[in-house]
């Protein structure tokens, strides 16, 4: 129903519910364009809709047309905040790698605990993993590894984020 006239729609919702014997329908117009349709049928009764009803889906249909609006701007805002963070995390990859070919950074290596570090990227990153379908799940463990913490958190946040932005299913 995007970019359509009302007059346009309403001309043709008479076609798409002539299997049934009772409707009601308005558009749900926002920013003077139709974004959709609050549509009511009754399959078993003729006249089943009355001037009260249609009165009543009138008053409701501006701020149902603009809670979808709302519901849209939200999705999209979400949407561009994680492109940004993407593209952020990006180039803070790669001025990480460059100081360190440039010897700016030293590693400062210690012994870390694993398990802290990866239950809290899987805190950072079940809800995207959750947006795509898929289920992240760490395994607890005991193992130390030798690394500099901030470094291996960076590049197994890296692997994660490449994972799921990779992955369809799985």
């Amino acid at each position: 129903f995007q970019e359509q006239t009302p007059e346009h729609l309403v001309k043709h919702l008479d076609t798409l519910f002539s299997h049934v014997r009772s409707w009601m329908g308005v558009p749900l117009i926002f920013a003077q364009k139709v974004i959709g349709a609050l549509i009511l049928q009754d399959l078993k009764n003729e006249d089943r809709f009355h001037s009260d009803d249609l009165n009543l889906f009138m008053a409701l249909a501006p701020q149902i047309a603009t809670s979808v609006r709302n519901a849209q701007l939200y999705t999209e805002t979400q949407q561009a905040l994680s492109a940004y963070d993407q593209e952020r995390f990006l180039l803070n990859t790669l001025l990480d790698v460059s100081t360190l070919e440039a010897g700016i950074v030293r590693p400062k290596v210690a012994d870390v605990p694993l398990r802290d570090m990866l239950a809290r990227l899987a805190r950072e990153f079940e809800a995207q993993a959750a947006g795509k379908g898929l289920r992240l799940t760490v395994v607890p463990s005991t193992v130390m590894v030798r690394s500099d913490p901030v470094l291996l958190e960076r590049m197994v946040r890296n692997l994660l984020s490449n994972a799921l932005r990779y992955t369809e299913r799985g």
